[in-house]
């Protein structure tokens, strides 16, 4: 069973953080000697140690949720000095560039959705999920980082799924085509992703899936990198609002 607490006698050793990987928020990230990243929170931010605390009882492939709290001498908020998370091989959705094979993306999508709805009818809800908090590798898919602002509480779980949903929906968006607010040509297409991006009951996949069926047909081609679907996409089917 893995250790839930890590007690120095005092402050983290230097040899344990073997080099900075990310500014956050709330702290500094360290990749660790066993290969964790290990994230120093700022004194600032230590009012997060109980909802901390709460977040590390889940465990997820696709999102790095807090593992082992780390505490200096002795286990209380006093002595909290930040956690351990996993640690994802990616690029961050903002680094990537427009050869990525575009429908293996939405597969990887597909899967994080299905964890999505799982976690949230457990409660957890969304807080600063930008483009910055989304890695990609196209071996290891699509994972979601830095989560320590999320938030475990009792809510309605349709109400928290919904929410969750837009959230994953509009930032996905906003990587794809630098913005969520988008109507279509097509009516189909419009009440396809407002049922993703407004409502947050449909998947964004199924309708990436069928947004691509769309310019194949209509365009003759086969989209099947990034640079494809955006070039095809606003010159054919999107309108900004």
């Amino acid at each position: 069973m893995e250790k839930k607490n890590l007690i120095f006698d005092c402050d983290v050793p230097s040899d344990f953080k073997i080099k900075r990987v990310g500014d956050g928020t709330c702290g500094i990230c360290y990749l660790t000697i066993d290969n964790m990243v290990y994230k120093e929170m700022f004194s600032t931010a230590l009012d997060l140690y109980y909802n901390i605390k709460k977040l590390s009882k889940f465990d997820s492939e696709f999102i790095s949720f807090p593992k082992t709290l780390i505490y200096n001498a002795q286990v209380s908020n006093e002595n909290f000095l930040g956690y351990l998370m996993n640690y994802f091989n990616g690029i961050r959705l903002n680094d990537l560039d427009g050869k990525i094979d575009i429908l293996k993306f939405i597969r990887h999508l597909a899967l994080l959705e299905r964890e999505v709805r799982y976690i949230s009818a457990e409660g957890v809800t969304f807080f600063d999920l930008n483009l910055d908090n989304i890695l990609y590798s196209e071996s290891d898919g699509i994972k979601l980082v830095d989560t320590d602002l999320y938030e475990v509480g009792l809510y309605r779980k349709d109400v928290n799924t919904q929410e969750n949903m837009i959230e994953l929906s509009n930032a996905i968006m906003k990587f794809l085509f630098n913005s969520y607010f988008l109507t279509f040509r097509n009516e189909r297409l419009n009440h396809l992703y407002s049922d993703c991006g407004r409502i947050g009951k449909a998947n964004l996949s199924d309708f990436l899936y069928e947004f691509i069926e769309c310019i194949n047909k209509n365009r003759n081609t086969d989209v099947k990198t990034l640079k494809q679907l955006r070039n095809h996409g606003f010159s054919y089917y999107l309108r900004e609002c």
